[in-house]
């Protein structure tokens, strides 16, 4: 067995592979994040098995809490005492890859098919599902969205799939002087003191952009389609529920969904949440810039 450490939004991460698995190879994204050594205790610890009988994941009686299916696969989440387990398996493939992770989710086991289609974004789908869940208990949350950095902060876009998030990203990298991605699917909100804080990740959806950066957040804003555009400050519940559908988080574990809750509080106190009804133009950035209060 060999291990890696990451560090990502700053939280040390350790992911062990068994022999001859290479991570430059497995987890090429995380490259960005890899570092030599930590000095600190990691948040995760990450291990991947094969598939013998000594070394399969196991795990007892399980209770179904939701199950995901679509044209991509399968994914089932179990709880078994204080575990929870993760099935995951892609159509292309009768494979079912599974994780464990104990009580404190600190700690994942996996069983992965090597040998299987698509077992390098099984991989990745699952460290990023153990991250997820493990941040949560750390003040973060990785969270659905397009982040961008502009004049030293950043900003970020949510919406349901096919909203335009990552079309409005773009009109501010046209148009906003010295704009750029910093993610397209996964960034990270993490609160530090009294700052929100927004992380790049190794997980950026189909645009290849995975910077090992932070940045206090200027707003964070909801997008829908629109026939004008138009900008509102949302404020106490709104505000919260325009974040929390966008949150990669269990909804359905009772110590996570009040961690979770007690963040976005925070958070929606902190940084400006905003809803915007646009159209895919020029007016569109202007609109959402001004509501962010940006001079012209």
């Amino acid at each position: 067995m060999s291990t890696t450490h990451y560090r990502i939004v700053n939280f040390g991460i350790e992911v062990t592979l068994p022999d001859g698995c290479d991570a430059t190879t497995w987890l090429p994204t995380a490259e960005p994040f890899r570092v030599a050594a930590m000095t600190e205790q990691p948040i995760l610890h990450f291990s991947v098995l094969g598939l013998s009988a000594d070394q399969a994941v196991r795990f007892g009686e399980a209770e179904l809490l939701t199950e995901d299916r679509n044209d991509m696969g399968i994914v089932r989440l179990m709880r078994s005492g204080e575990e929870l387990l993760i099935e995951q398996r892609f159509r292309s493939t009768e494979a079912m890859n599974r994780m464990v992770l104990n009580k404190v989710r600190n700690e994942a086991k996996v069983a992965l098919h090597w040998e299987a289609p698509n077992s390098q974004e099984a991989l990745s789908s699952l460290l990023r599902a153990a991250y997820a869940i493990a941040v949560i208990g750390h003040r973060a949350v990785s969270i659905h969205a397009s982040a961008i950095s502009y004049r030293d902060e950043a900003i970020l876009f949510l919406g349901k799939s096919g909203t335009g998030k990552s079309t409005h990203a773009d009109l501010w990298i046209r148009h906003g002087e010295g704009a750029t991605l910093l993610n397209d699917d996964n960034p990270t909100l993490r609160l530090e003191g009294d700052r929100v804080m927004a992380y790049g990740t190794p997980w950026s959806g189909k645009r290849a952009c995975y910077r090992a950066i932070g940045l206090p957040v200027r707003g964070v804003v909801r997008l829908s389609q629109g026939a004008i555009n138009s900008y509102r400050k949302l404020e106490e519940a709104e505000a919260f529920m325009a974040l929390l559908p966008s949150c990669s988080a269990l909804l359905n574990d009772e110590k996570t969904e009040d961690r979770l809750c007690d963040l976005l509080g925070e958070v929606s106190q902190r940084t400006r949440i905003g809803h915007l009804s646009c159209r895919p133009d020029e007016e569109a950035y202007l609109c959402c810039r001004e509501g962010l209060g940006y001079e012209a």
